[in-house]
């Protein structure tokens, strides 16, 4: 079974998949009486987006620190100490201006 995201942000699916859904949907308005409003409360979460925007624009901090020092023309290095103290230093311009531990 192949899924993948088109053009217009939909998800398409095997049609094997759309009919199990299909089914399970019918099950649940039958056994609620043929009640709209409760399928519609039990499945709404199949409706609403799994990604949201926010995920996808998401922009992880290390990617935010090389865009900003490339625009003004920094150097960002690290250079790690992790056999003498368990240290990472952050340099821009060969200046340190962070220092990281990690510890247990």
């Amino acid at each position: 079974m192949t899924h993948h995201l088109d053009f217009n942000r939909h998800i398409k699916v095997s049609k094997s998949l759309v009919d199990l859904v299909e089914a399970v949907i019918k099950v649940v308005y039958i056994d609620k009486n043929h009640s709209i409003d409760i399928v519609r409360e039990i499945f709404k979460g199949l409706s609403d987006p799994m990604i949201s925007l926010e995920i996808l624009e998401y922009v992880h901090p290390m990617t935010k620190l090389y865009e900003m020092c490339q625009k003004i023309n920094l150097k960002v290095k690290f250079m790690n100490s992790w056999k003498e103290s368990i240290t990472v230093n952050v340099l821009i311009s060969d200046q340190i201006i962070r220092t990281g531990v990690y510890g247990l």
